[in-house]
Protein backbone atom coordinates (compact mmCIF):
# COMPACT_ATOMS: atom_id res chain seq x y z
CA UNK A 1 0.00 0.00 0.00
CA UNK A 2 1.46 3.38 -1.29
CA UNK A 3 1.85 6.07 2.25
CA UNK A 4 1.26 9.42 0.44
CA UNK A 5 2.17 10.60 4.09
CA UNK A 6 5.81 9.54 4.83
CA UNK A 7 4.95 9.47 9.17
CA UNK A 8 2.06 9.08 11.11
CA UNK A 9 1.68 8.58 15.00
CA UNK A 10 2.75 5.47 16.01
CA UNK A 11 -1.04 5.24 17.76
CA UNK A 12 -2.32 5.87 14.35
CA UNK A 13 -3.04 2.98 11.66
CA UNK A 14 -2.74 2.76 8.14
CA UNK A 15 -6.06 1.12 6.75
CA UNK A 16 -7.67 1.67 3.40
CA UNK A 17 -10.94 3.95 2.75
CA UNK A 18 -12.71 0.16 1.48
CA UNK A 19 -11.39 -0.63 4.81
CA UNK A 20 -13.44 1.31 6.83
CA UNK A 21 -16.01 3.01 4.52
CA UNK A 22 -18.60 2.10 2.19
CA UNK A 23 -18.21 3.17 -1.41
CA UNK A 24 -21.52 3.54 -4.26
CA UNK A 25 -21.79 4.75 -7.47
CA UNK A 26 -25.30 6.54 -8.70
CA UNK A 27 -26.97 6.49 -11.97
CA UNK A 28 -28.84 8.23 -14.95
CA UNK A 29 -32.41 7.51 -15.75
CA UNK A 30 -33.46 7.53 -19.19
CA UNK A 31 -33.19 10.92 -21.03
CA UNK A 32 -35.53 9.64 -23.60
CA UNK A 33 -38.53 9.39 -20.57
CA UNK A 34 -39.15 12.93 -19.96
CA UNK A 35 -41.35 12.17 -16.94
CA UNK A 36 -38.92 10.74 -15.15
CA UNK A 37 -37.37 14.19 -14.83
CA UNK A 38 -40.68 15.75 -13.74
CA UNK A 39 -40.12 14.27 -10.23
CA UNK A 40 -39.69 15.69 -6.73
CA UNK A 41 -36.29 13.56 -6.09
CA UNK A 42 -33.03 16.10 -5.98
CA UNK A 43 -30.68 14.17 -8.61
CA UNK A 44 -27.18 15.61 -8.59
CA UNK A 45 -24.52 15.74 -10.78
CA UNK A 46 -20.96 16.11 -10.54
CA UNK A 47 -20.59 19.37 -11.59
CA UNK A 48 -22.68 20.56 -8.23
CA UNK A 49 -19.80 19.23 -6.15
CA UNK A 50 -18.24 22.46 -4.79
CA UNK A 51 -16.69 21.50 -1.18
CA UNK A 52 -19.87 22.98 0.62
CA UNK A 53 -23.43 21.29 1.68
CA UNK A 54 -25.91 20.79 -1.26
CA UNK A 55 -29.33 21.74 -0.98
CA UNK A 56 -31.49 21.54 -3.57
CA UNK A 57 -30.07 19.95 -7.46
CA UNK A 58 -30.53 21.53 -10.70
CA UNK A 59 -32.37 18.55 -11.80
CA UNK A 60 -34.92 16.25 -9.98
CA UNK A 61 -36.22 13.06 -10.58
CA UNK A 62 -39.33 10.37 -9.69
CA UNK A 63 -39.49 7.77 -8.04
CA UNK A 64 -40.15 5.80 -10.94
CA UNK A 65 -37.15 6.71 -12.53
CA UNK A 66 -35.25 5.65 -9.46
CA UNK A 67 -36.89 2.43 -9.13
CA UNK A 68 -35.74 1.97 -12.99
CA UNK A 69 -32.27 3.24 -13.39
CA UNK A 70 -29.32 2.27 -11.16
CA UNK A 71 -29.29 5.57 -9.58
CA UNK A 72 -29.59 5.36 -5.76
CA UNK A 73 -31.30 7.54 -2.97
CA UNK A 74 -28.60 8.65 -0.24
CA UNK A 75 -29.60 10.61 2.98
CA UNK A 76 -28.39 13.61 4.16
CA UNK A 77 -25.03 13.61 5.51
CA UNK A 78 -23.39 11.53 3.14
CA UNK A 79 -20.16 12.77 1.41
CA UNK A 80 -19.80 12.61 -2.06
CA UNK A 81 -16.66 12.85 -4.41
CA UNK A 82 -16.82 13.34 -8.10
CA UNK A 83 -15.26 10.40 -10.04
CA UNK A 84 -14.53 11.75 -13.59
CA UNK A 85 -15.22 14.64 -15.73
CA UNK A 86 -13.97 17.89 -15.30
CA UNK A 87 -14.49 18.27 -11.59
CA UNK A 88 -12.83 14.74 -11.04
CA UNK A 89 -11.74 15.06 -6.96
CA UNK A 90 -14.23 17.58 -5.84
CA UNK A 91 -16.65 16.73 -3.03
CA UNK A 92 -19.75 17.91 -1.35
CA UNK A 93 -21.75 16.71 1.52
CA UNK A 94 -25.45 16.18 1.09
CA UNK A 95 -27.61 18.75 3.48
CA UNK A 96 -31.01 16.96 1.92
CA UNK A 97 -31.75 13.51 1.04
CA UNK A 98 -30.79 12.95 -2.84
CA UNK A 99 -29.83 10.98 -5.81
CA UNK A 100 -26.63 11.04 -7.86
CA UNK A 101 -25.50 10.54 -11.31
CA UNK A 102 -22.80 7.80 -12.09
CA UNK A 103 -19.66 10.35 -11.90
CA UNK A 104 -20.84 10.32 -8.16
CA UNK A 105 -19.62 8.24 -5.59
CA UNK A 106 -20.77 7.90 -2.04
CA UNK A 107 -19.13 7.63 0.92
CA UNK A 108 -20.23 5.86 3.75
CA UNK A 109 -18.80 6.30 7.56
CA UNK A 110 -18.66 3.56 10.43
CA UNK A 111 -17.81 5.09 14.02
CA UNK A 112 -15.66 7.80 12.42
CA UNK A 113 -15.76 11.17 12.22
CA UNK A 114 -17.20 11.88 8.15
CA UNK A 115 -15.57 15.53 8.23
CA UNK A 116 -12.10 13.73 9.25
CA UNK A 117 -12.43 11.64 5.99
CA UNK A 118 -13.29 15.17 3.74
CA UNK A 119 -10.32 17.07 4.81
CA UNK A 120 -8.11 14.12 4.25
CA UNK A 121 -9.36 13.19 0.96
CA UNK A 122 -8.82 17.25 0.06
CA UNK A 123 -5.20 17.09 1.33
CA UNK A 124 -4.35 14.17 -0.75
CA UNK A 125 -6.46 15.13 -3.52
CA UNK A 126 -3.07 14.86 -5.94
CA UNK A 127 -2.30 12.06 -4.82
CA UNK A 128 -5.73 10.39 -5.53
CA UNK A 129 -5.83 12.03 -8.90
CA UNK A 130 -2.49 10.44 -9.89
CA UNK A 131 -4.28 7.06 -9.63
CA UNK A 132 -6.96 7.98 -12.39
CA UNK A 133 -7.23 5.38 -15.41
CA UNK A 134 -8.39 5.82 -19.62
CA UNK A 135 -7.21 7.97 -21.67
CA UNK A 136 -10.10 9.47 -23.09
CA UNK A 137 -11.66 10.43 -19.82
CA UNK A 138 -9.09 9.99 -17.06
CA UNK A 139 -11.28 8.85 -14.15
CA UNK A 140 -10.86 7.34 -10.47
CA UNK A 141 -12.82 4.06 -10.11
CA UNK A 142 -14.36 2.74 -7.16
CA UNK A 143 -11.71 0.23 -6.81
CA UNK A 144 -9.09 3.25 -7.00
CA UNK A 145 -10.60 4.93 -4.11
CA UNK A 146 -11.34 1.95 -1.67
CA UNK A 147 -7.61 1.21 -2.54
CA UNK A 148 -6.52 4.67 -1.63
CA UNK A 149 -4.55 4.65 1.89
CA UNK A 150 -6.31 6.29 4.77
CA UNK A 151 -4.84 7.49 8.27
CA UNK A 152 -7.15 6.30 10.59
CA UNK A 153 -6.60 7.73 13.91
CA UNK A 154 -8.67 7.54 17.11
CA UNK A 155 -12.01 8.91 17.14
CA UNK A 156 -11.37 11.69 19.88
CA UNK A 157 -8.07 12.99 17.76
CA UNK A 158 -10.41 13.02 14.96
CA UNK A 159 -12.69 15.21 16.37
CA UNK A 160 -9.96 17.13 17.25
CA UNK A 161 -8.15 17.06 13.90
CA UNK A 162 -11.30 18.53 12.82
CA UNK A 163 -12.36 21.52 15.19
CA UNK A 164 -8.79 22.78 14.59
CA UNK A 165 -8.71 22.46 10.78
CA UNK A 166 -12.50 24.70 10.59
CA UNK A 167 -10.92 27.19 13.28
CA UNK A 168 -8.16 27.57 11.28
CA UNK A 169 -9.73 27.91 8.54
CA UNK A 170 -12.04 30.09 9.37
CA UNK A 171 -9.59 32.59 10.17
CA UNK A 172 -7.87 31.88 7.32
CA UNK A 173 -11.32 32.90 5.13
CA UNK A 174 -11.69 35.97 6.96
CA UNK A 175 -7.87 37.10 5.92
CA UNK A 176 -9.02 35.65 1.61
CA UNK A 177 -12.34 38.09 2.01
CA UNK A 178 -10.51 40.91 3.64
CA UNK A 179 -8.24 40.92 0.90
CA UNK A 180 -10.33 40.50 -2.28
CA UNK A 181 -12.19 43.18 -0.51
CA UNK A 182 -8.88 45.29 -1.19
CA UNK A 183 -8.13 43.84 -4.23
CA UNK A 184 -11.72 45.40 -5.66
CA UNK A 185 -10.79 48.63 -3.71
CA UNK A 186 -7.77 49.38 -5.98
CA UNK A 187 -9.87 48.83 -8.90
CA UNK A 188 -11.90 51.54 -7.95
CA UNK A 189 -8.97 53.70 -7.19
CA UNK A 190 -8.23 53.62 -11.34
CA UNK A 191 -11.87 54.92 -11.92
CA UNK A 192 -11.74 57.65 -8.74
CA UNK A 193 -8.45 59.29 -10.24
CA UNK A 194 -9.89 59.38 -13.46
CA UNK A 195 -13.01 61.16 -12.56
CA UNK A 196 -10.96 63.56 -10.81
CA UNK A 197 -8.29 64.34 -13.45
CA UNK A 198 -11.43 65.00 -15.75
CA UNK A 199 -13.28 67.41 -13.06
CA UNK A 200 -9.61 69.11 -12.32
CA UNK A 201 -8.96 70.06 -15.74
CA UNK A 202 -12.18 71.80 -16.65
CA UNK A 203 -13.31 68.87 -19.42
CA UNK A 204 -15.77 69.46 -22.23
CA UNK A 205 -18.05 66.43 -23.26
CA UNK A 206 -17.92 65.62 -26.95
CA UNK A 207 -19.67 62.66 -29.00
CA UNK A 208 -16.71 59.89 -29.86
CA UNK A 209 -17.82 60.07 -33.59
CA UNK A 210 -15.94 64.19 -33.43
CA UNK A 211 -12.91 62.72 -31.84
CA UNK A 212 -12.10 59.50 -34.55
CA UNK A 213 -11.20 59.16 -37.53
CA UNK A 214 -13.51 55.90 -38.05
CA UNK A 215 -15.78 53.59 -35.72
CA UNK A 216 -16.01 50.00 -37.52
CA UNK A 217 -17.10 46.72 -36.98
CA UNK A 218 -14.96 43.90 -37.29
CA UNK A 219 -14.17 40.72 -39.82
CA UNK A 220 -16.32 37.15 -40.18
CA UNK A 221 -14.25 34.44 -40.26
CA UNK A 222 -13.37 31.08 -39.87
CA UNK A 223 -10.46 30.77 -37.12
CA UNK A 224 -7.21 28.14 -37.14
CA UNK A 225 -5.27 27.19 -34.52
CA UNK A 226 -1.79 25.46 -34.98
CA UNK A 227 1.65 26.44 -36.28
CA UNK A 228 2.27 30.11 -37.81
CA UNK A 229 4.42 31.56 -39.99
CA UNK A 230 5.50 34.74 -41.60
CA UNK A 231 2.05 34.74 -43.90
CA UNK A 232 -0.40 33.87 -41.31
CA UNK A 233 -2.83 36.83 -40.70
CA UNK A 234 -4.50 36.74 -36.87
CA UNK A 235 -8.29 36.74 -35.93
CA UNK A 236 -8.69 38.80 -32.81
CA UNK A 237 -11.57 38.30 -30.74
CA UNK A 238 -13.44 38.71 -27.59
CA UNK A 239 -11.79 36.25 -25.83
CA UNK A 240 -8.39 37.11 -26.48
CA UNK A 241 -8.70 40.52 -24.40
CA UNK A 242 -7.70 39.83 -21.12
CA UNK A 243 -7.43 42.36 -18.54
CA UNK A 244 -6.67 45.02 -21.55
CA UNK A 245 -3.57 42.63 -23.07
CA UNK A 246 -3.44 40.54 -25.81
CA UNK A 247 -1.71 37.51 -25.80
CA UNK A 248 -0.97 37.28 -29.50
CA UNK A 249 0.95 33.66 -28.59
CA UNK A 250 -2.51 32.80 -28.63
CA UNK A 251 -4.68 34.34 -30.82
CA UNK A 252 -5.67 32.02 -33.59
CA UNK A 253 -5.36 32.69 -37.86
CA UNK A 254 -8.06 32.99 -40.14
CA UNK A 255 -8.16 33.47 -44.39
CA UNK A 256 -8.27 36.80 -45.82
CA UNK A 257 -7.79 38.70 -48.68
CA UNK A 258 -5.93 42.13 -49.78
CA UNK A 259 -9.37 43.51 -49.93
CA UNK A 260 -10.46 42.06 -46.56
CA UNK A 261 -6.75 43.58 -44.78
CA UNK A 262 -7.55 47.08 -46.37
CA UNK A 263 -10.87 47.02 -44.35
CA UNK A 264 -10.26 45.52 -41.29
CA UNK A 265 -6.29 45.56 -40.59
CA UNK A 266 -5.56 46.47 -37.03
CA UNK A 267 -2.80 49.25 -36.69
CA UNK A 268 -0.99 50.94 -34.07
CA UNK A 269 -3.00 52.58 -31.17
CA UNK A 270 -6.48 51.44 -32.69
CA UNK A 271 -8.80 50.61 -29.29
CA UNK A 272 -10.61 47.85 -29.53
CA UNK A 273 -14.48 47.51 -28.15
CA UNK A 274 -16.24 43.96 -27.23
CA UNK A 275 -19.72 45.46 -28.22
CA UNK A 276 -21.42 41.71 -27.62
CA UNK A 277 -21.77 39.59 -24.65
CA UNK A 278 -21.00 39.78 -21.14
CA UNK A 279 -18.08 41.80 -21.35
CA UNK A 280 -19.33 44.27 -23.49
CA UNK A 281 -17.35 47.32 -22.84
CA UNK A 282 -14.13 45.94 -22.54
CA UNK A 283 -11.76 47.47 -24.29
CA UNK A 284 -7.87 46.95 -25.32
CA UNK A 285 -5.12 49.44 -26.97
CA UNK A 286 -3.21 47.73 -29.63
CA UNK A 287 0.61 48.24 -29.57
CA UNK A 288 3.10 46.68 -31.99
CA UNK A 289 0.26 44.78 -33.65
CA UNK A 290 1.62 41.44 -36.01
CA UNK A 291 -0.46 41.05 -39.41
CA UNK A 292 -3.98 40.88 -37.89
CA UNK A 293 -7.93 41.58 -38.50
CA UNK A 294 -10.38 41.92 -35.75
CA UNK A 295 -13.56 39.89 -35.41
CA UNK A 296 -16.79 40.92 -36.44
CA UNK A 297 -18.51 41.16 -32.40
CA UNK A 298 -15.42 43.78 -31.99
CA UNK A 299 -15.57 47.50 -33.20
CA UNK A 300 -12.52 49.56 -34.24
CA UNK A 301 -11.75 52.69 -32.72
CA UNK A 302 -9.46 54.94 -34.76
CA UNK A 303 -8.41 58.15 -33.11
CA UNK A 304 -7.89 61.55 -35.07
CA UNK A 305 -4.62 62.18 -33.11
CA UNK A 306 -5.04 66.25 -33.98
CA UNK A 307 -8.41 66.19 -31.49
CA UNK A 308 -7.62 62.97 -29.00
CA UNK A 309 -4.54 60.38 -28.10
CA UNK A 310 -5.38 57.09 -28.25
CA UNK A 311 -3.61 56.93 -24.55
CA UNK A 312 -5.84 59.24 -23.16
CA UNK A 313 -9.13 58.03 -25.14
CA UNK A 314 -8.19 54.61 -23.53
CA UNK A 315 -7.61 56.11 -19.70
CA UNK A 316 -10.83 57.32 -20.30
CA UNK A 317 -12.55 53.60 -21.15
CA UNK A 318 -11.39 52.51 -17.61
CA UNK A 319 -13.44 55.39 -15.89
CA UNK A 320 -16.48 55.36 -14.30
CA UNK A 321 -18.02 58.12 -16.34
CA UNK A 322 -17.43 55.31 -19.30
CA UNK A 323 -19.14 52.63 -17.25
CA UNK A 324 -22.11 54.45 -16.49
CA UNK A 325 -22.79 54.97 -19.88
CA UNK A 326 -22.27 51.50 -20.95
CA UNK A 327 -24.93 50.04 -18.54
CA UNK A 328 -27.46 52.67 -19.36
CA UNK A 329 -26.85 51.92 -22.95
CA UNK A 330 -26.69 48.08 -23.30
CA UNK A 331 -29.61 46.54 -24.71
CA UNK A 332 -30.52 42.40 -24.63
CA UNK A 333 -30.48 40.13 -21.25
CA UNK A 334 -29.03 37.04 -22.60
CA UNK A 335 -26.83 38.44 -24.82
CA UNK A 336 -25.73 42.16 -23.61
CA UNK A 337 -25.50 44.28 -27.16
CA UNK A 338 -24.14 47.72 -27.37
CA UNK A 339 -23.69 48.79 -31.09
CA UNK A 340 -21.60 51.44 -33.01
CA UNK A 341 -23.96 54.15 -33.11
CA UNK A 342 -24.16 53.90 -29.02
CA UNK A 343 -20.37 53.83 -29.36
CA UNK A 344 -20.18 56.86 -31.88
CA UNK A 345 -22.48 58.73 -29.53
CA UNK A 346 -20.35 58.10 -26.31
CA UNK A 347 -19.71 61.44 -24.05
CA UNK A 348 -15.92 61.68 -24.09
CA UNK A 349 -14.55 64.50 -21.43
CA UNK A 350 -12.01 66.69 -23.53
CA UNK A 351 -9.02 68.52 -22.84
CA UNK A 352 -6.30 70.23 -25.19
CA UNK A 353 -3.99 68.12 -26.50
CA UNK A 354 -0.88 69.71 -24.01
CA UNK A 355 -3.32 68.66 -20.89
CA UNK A 356 -4.20 65.35 -22.13
CA UNK A 357 -0.31 64.79 -22.36
CA UNK A 358 0.14 65.69 -18.95
CA UNK A 359 -3.58 63.70 -17.73
CA UNK A 360 -1.48 60.48 -19.20
CA UNK A 361 1.87 60.96 -17.87
CA UNK A 362 0.36 61.52 -14.51
CA UNK A 363 -2.52 58.68 -14.52
CA UNK A 364 0.65 56.22 -15.82
CA UNK A 365 2.23 56.67 -12.66
CA UNK A 366 -0.12 56.09 -10.53
CA UNK A 367 -1.69 53.32 -12.05
CA UNK A 368 1.61 51.69 -11.78
CA UNK A 369 1.33 52.55 -7.92
CA UNK A 370 -1.69 50.79 -7.82
CA UNK A 371 -0.35 47.99 -9.71
CA UNK A 372 2.21 47.13 -7.65
CA UNK A 373 -0.20 47.17 -4.73
CA UNK A 374 -2.56 44.93 -6.76
CA UNK A 375 0.47 42.44 -7.40
CA UNK A 376 1.36 42.77 -3.39
CA UNK A 377 -2.25 41.86 -2.49
CA UNK A 378 -2.55 39.00 -4.96
CA UNK A 379 0.89 37.62 -3.50
CA UNK A 380 -0.74 38.25 -0.26
CA UNK A 381 -3.78 36.08 -1.42
CA UNK A 382 -1.89 33.00 -2.71
CA UNK A 383 0.45 32.95 0.55
CA UNK A 384 -2.46 32.83 2.47
CA UNK A 385 -4.51 30.54 0.33
CA UNK A 386 -1.51 28.28 0.19
CA UNK A 387 -1.69 28.04 4.07
CA UNK A 388 -4.57 25.59 3.76
CA UNK A 389 -2.69 22.84 2.20
CA UNK A 390 0.16 23.48 5.17
CA UNK A 391 -2.72 23.29 7.71
CA UNK A 392 -4.15 19.99 6.14
CA UNK A 393 -0.38 18.34 5.50
CA UNK A 394 0.23 18.55 9.39
CA UNK A 395 -3.21 17.63 10.20
CA UNK A 396 -2.85 14.08 8.79
CA UNK A 397 1.01 13.85 9.69
CA UNK A 398 -0.13 14.46 13.48
CA UNK A 399 1.38 17.76 13.82
CA UNK A 400 -1.60 20.01 13.75
CA UNK A 401 -3.08 18.91 17.24
CA UNK A 402 -1.56 17.27 20.45
CA UNK A 403 -1.87 13.43 21.04
CA UNK A 404 -3.30 12.48 24.41
CA UNK A 405 -2.64 8.40 26.27
CA UNK A 406 -6.08 8.78 27.14
CA UNK A 407 -7.90 8.38 23.74
CA UNK A 408 -9.57 5.35 22.82
CA UNK A 409 -7.67 2.08 20.57
CA UNK A 410 -7.06 2.25 17.08
CA UNK A 411 -6.90 -1.24 16.69
CA UNK A 412 -10.32 -1.91 19.08
CA UNK A 413 -12.29 1.09 16.75
CA UNK A 414 -11.00 -0.59 13.50
CA UNK A 415 -12.52 -3.75 14.73
CA UNK A 416 -15.57 -2.05 15.59
CA UNK A 417 -15.85 -0.56 12.41
CA UNK A 418 -15.43 -3.89 10.09
CA UNK A 419 -18.33 -5.61 12.02
CA UNK A 420 -20.35 -2.59 11.61
CA UNK A 421 -20.05 -2.09 8.29
CA UNK A 422 -20.30 -5.69 7.97
CA UNK A 423 -23.79 -5.25 9.32
CA UNK A 424 -24.35 -2.66 6.98
CA UNK A 425 -23.61 -4.97 3.99
CA UNK A 426 -25.61 -8.11 5.18
CA UNK A 427 -28.15 -5.96 6.26
CA UNK A 428 -28.37 -4.42 2.70
CA UNK A 429 -27.57 -7.06 0.61
CA UNK A 430 -30.79 -8.47 2.38
CA UNK A 431 -33.29 -6.23 1.37
CA UNK A 432 -32.11 -5.74 -1.96
CA UNK A 433 -32.77 -9.58 -2.80
CA UNK A 434 -36.25 -9.08 -1.69
CA UNK A 435 -36.26 -5.57 -3.70
CA UNK A 436 -38.57 -6.47 -6.66
CA UNK A 437 -40.95 -8.30 -4.73
CA UNK A 438 -41.52 -5.32 -2.04
CA UNK A 439 -41.78 -2.42 -4.63
CA UNK A 440 -44.78 -3.92 -5.84
CA UNK A 441 -46.10 -3.26 -1.97
CA UNK A 442 -48.23 -0.66 -1.15
CA UNK A 443 -45.65 1.84 1.00
CA UNK A 444 -45.99 2.53 4.49
CA UNK A 445 -46.22 5.90 6.35
CA UNK A 446 -44.81 4.35 9.50
CA UNK A 447 -41.22 5.61 11.04
CA UNK A 448 -39.16 2.65 12.29
CA UNK A 449 -40.43 3.27 15.88
CA UNK A 450 -43.84 3.14 15.13
CA UNK A 451 -42.74 -0.05 13.43
CA UNK A 452 -41.64 -0.95 16.39
CA UNK A 453 -44.27 -0.13 18.74
CA UNK A 454 -46.77 -1.67 16.87
CA UNK A 455 -45.07 -5.33 16.84
CA UNK A 456 -45.17 -6.44 20.50
CA UNK A 457 -42.64 -9.11 19.62
CA UNK A 458 -39.23 -8.86 18.43
CA UNK A 459 -39.00 -8.90 14.53
CA UNK A 460 -36.22 -9.25 11.67
CA UNK A 461 -34.22 -6.39 10.05
CA UNK A 462 -36.26 -7.00 6.68
CA UNK A 463 -39.41 -7.28 8.41
CA UNK A 464 -38.56 -3.59 10.03
CA UNK A 465 -37.80 -2.06 6.46
CA UNK A 466 -40.49 -4.09 4.52
CA UNK A 467 -43.21 -2.14 7.34
CA UNK A 468 -41.62 1.02 6.89
CA UNK A 469 -41.75 4.32 5.65
CA UNK A 470 -38.20 3.47 3.90
CA UNK A 471 -39.57 0.48 1.46
CA UNK A 472 -38.23 2.51 -1.77
CA UNK A 473 -34.83 4.04 0.57
CA UNK A 474 -32.60 1.43 1.73
CA UNK A 475 -30.27 4.14 2.30
CA UNK A 476 -32.05 6.14 4.57
CA UNK A 477 -33.47 3.14 5.95
CA UNK A 478 -30.20 1.93 7.40
CA UNK A 479 -28.96 5.89 8.32
CA UNK A 480 -32.54 5.74 10.32
CA UNK A 481 -31.54 2.42 12.16
CA UNK A 482 -28.19 3.84 12.79
CA UNK A 483 -29.54 6.94 14.52
CA UNK A 484 -32.08 4.57 16.80
CA UNK A 485 -29.01 2.10 17.78
CA UNK A 486 -27.16 5.25 18.73
CA UNK A 487 -30.26 6.48 20.83
CA UNK A 488 -30.51 3.59 22.79
CA UNK A 489 -26.77 3.29 23.30
CA UNK A 490 -27.00 6.83 24.78
CA UNK A 491 -29.77 5.97 26.90
CA UNK A 492 -27.92 2.63 28.48
CA UNK A 493 -25.27 4.55 29.26
CA UNK A 494 -26.65 7.47 30.96
CA UNK A 495 -28.68 4.67 32.99
CA UNK A 496 -25.68 2.73 34.45
CA UNK A 497 -23.84 6.40 35.22
CA UNK A 498 -26.84 7.09 37.08
CA UNK A 499 -27.14 3.23 38.35
CA UNK A 500 -23.88 3.44 39.50
CA UNK A 501 -24.25 6.85 41.09
CA UNK A 502 -26.89 5.09 43.84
Amino acid sequence: MDNYLNKIPVEWRWVTIGRICVTSSGGTPDRKNFNYFKGDIPWVKSGELKYDVILKAEEYISKEALRSSSAKLFPKGSLLIALYGNTVGRMAFLGIDAATNQAIASITTFLINSKYVYYYLMSSNNALLSKREGSAQPNISQKVLNDFPFPLAPVEEQNRIVDKIEELFSEIDKNIAQFKISERKTKHIKSKLLDNYYKKHGAVDKSLSSLTLSVDYGFTAKSYTGAKDNNSIFYLRITDIQNGKIDWEKVPYCDANIEDLKKYQILENDILFARSGNTVGKTVLVKNPPKSLYASYLIRIRCDIQKILPEYLSFFFQSNLFWTQINDGVTGIGQPNFNGSKVSELKIPVVSLEEQQKIIMHVEHNFAEVDKLQDELKVNLAKTELLKSKILFDAFNGNLTKQYDTDSSVDELLNKIESAKSGYQVSKSEISRNLPKLKKMEKSTLSLLEVLEKNSEPITVKKLWQDSMYIDNIEQFYSELKKIQNKIKQEKHETEVLVSKL
